[in-house]
């Protein structure tokens, strides 16, 4: 039996969550036959793999992608393969994907993205809801990557903020919601504070292939993040920011380049392995969320919102703040006033959205977690467990290419 799953060069987090998924589901199935593990790399939408898949004995082959950029690839690989196992995995359903994804056998999605309208559209027994989204990060993982590029990042801080800028992001409909300067800049005004009054002694900081990406008025790509590009407006104004502050010896910047070496999971294991450093990571990127929440204490994340973030993003933001008493970053009305309280959040259970504006301050989560939701974040295994039927014991041999 082959189990394979779709990745491409740019779609990390979904890559993650279609290997996630993959790996689920060998250890899952029960039987005994052995099983292979196979990712396929494509970017078109009729991948010429169609022989490769059929040549595989047996019928019960699975192919499994994440994104919607894949979503058109798994109807073609069904139509031409009606044998084959279709799962498709995203963060939210694009309402445009709604014709398409009936096409595929299961779909895949956070318990927050689905509406009442979404419910309405698909059989109920197609839906495979979760907790977060799936993704394979380990602290075993991080740890290793941290230790192998050691020697290249900065360990000189003692107590420091690991911040992760936020990015532009569509919502259902395919609108582009957009991460400004404007955010950035109100951002590192809070980092500023911090640094003032001691709370912490320095900030890394990364970005991501969203991050500053497009014009914000007019919608059209003005960075690529490749090393041809020079740094995106939205991560210069943040560091610029901070160095005007006079704290130029306080931040170090790790950018994201899709043709350079990537720093994020050493990042991640750098602040994993010093206590008295908390993530700072952006509404708007359920992945990070789901990772963050895996790998950190709930005491050492800190999420912010942005403007970037549709109504799914407010849903799960506000679910994970209820369920795991986090403390997040607010949008407030004064740029320079910022002030902590208490913040009492309930779950959502319908579409959430908040009016935001230019200014963060700190807000704590009522301390009361919520049990259905705490032990969480499972999401491959729950997917494989809903798939197959029933749990199973695995007994089976795995060979992952």
């Amino acid at each position: 039996m082959c189990i394979y799953y779709l990745v491409n060069s740019i779609n990390r987090g979904d890559n993650e969550n279609a290997k996630a998924n993959a790996l689920s589901f060998a250890e899952n199935m029960g039987n005994n036959e052995d099983k292979k593990i196979t990712p396929i790399e494509i970017d078109s939408e009729k991948p010429n793999i169609i022989d490769d898949i059929s040549s595989q004995e047996g019928g019960s082959n699975i192919i499994i992608a994440a994104g919607a950029h894949h979503i058109k690839s798994l109807v073609y690989i069904k139509q031409q393969i009606p044998a084959i196992t279709t799962i498709w995995c995203g963060h939210q359903i694009l309402s445009e994907s709604y014709d398409d994804l009936n096409r595929i056998d299961h779909i895949v999605v956070p318990d927050h993205a689905i509406t009442s309208e979404i419910e309405k559209k698909f059989n109920i027994n197609k839906l495979v809801k979760t907790i977060g989204v799936a993704h394979t990060k380990t602290t075993e993982l991080i740890t290793k990557s941290y230790h192998e590029k050691k020697t290249k990042i900065s360990n000189e801080f003692s107590k420091f903020a690991f911040v992760i800028l936020s990015g532009d992001a569509p919502d259902i409909d395919q609108i582009l919601r957009f991460f400004s300067k404007e955010e950035a800049k109100a951002l590192a005004l809070y980092f500023v504070r911090e640094l003032n009054e001691k709370n912490i002694d320095g900030i890394i900081v990364t970005n991501g292939p969203r991050t500053g990406k497009h014009n914000p008025v007019t919608g059209e790509i003005i960075n690529t993040h490749k090393t041809t590009d020079s740094m995106d407006e939205v991560s210069s104004e943040f560091i610029n920011t901070i160095n005007e502050s006079g704290y130029a010896e306080n931040i170090v910047f790790y950018d994201f380049k899709f043709d350079a070496e990537k720093w994020y999971d050493a990042l991640l294991g750098l602040t994993y392995e010093n206590e008295n450093s908390t993530v700072y990571v952006p509404g708007e990127s359920t992945s990070m969320i789901s990772e963050a929440l895996t790998l950190f204490n709930a005491d050492r994340i800190r999420l912010y919102e942005t403007n970037s973030m549709n109504s799914i993003h407010h849903r799960h933001l506000h679910n994970s703040i209820a369920a795991f008493a986090l403390k997040h970053l607010k949008l407030g009305a004064d740029e320079k006033v910022y002030s902590e309280k208490m913040s009492k959040l309930g779950l959502f259970d319908s579409e959430h959205e908040v009016p935001l504006q230019h200014t963060y301050k700190i807000q704590t989560a009522e301390q009361e977690k919520q049990p259905d939701l705490a032990s969480h974040y499972s999401a491959a295994s729950a997917a494989a467990e809903a798939i197959l039927g029933r749990k199973y014991q695995s007994t089976s041999k795995c060979t992952i290419m």
